[in-house]
């Protein structure tokens, strides 16, 4: 009983050194986070395609059937 937690806690306890690595979302420092988010402001549907448009100037065709995501990362 007492390997299998010792073995857990080492487990637990140590970092991997092959897993990927964090994205910096404050670019140096910055005290604003990199990624900013798209709103939602228009869609519209031209027969089987839905054109969904953000406040950031982005837009995106996707299936008619589908919604609109209402944030989008910039």
């Amino acid at each position: 009983m007492q390997t299998i937690v010792l073995f857990l806690a080492a487990t637990l306890l140590t970092t991997s050194q092959d897993g990927p690595a964090i994205r910096d979302y404050f670019e140096g420092g910055a005290s604003q986070p990199a990624v900013a988010l798209c709103n939602l402001i228009d869609e519209a549907v031209n027969g089987s395609s839905r054109t969904c448009r953000y406040d950031c100037g982005k837009m995106l065709s996707i299936d008619a059937r589908l919604v609109c995501p209402f944030v989008l990362p910039e």
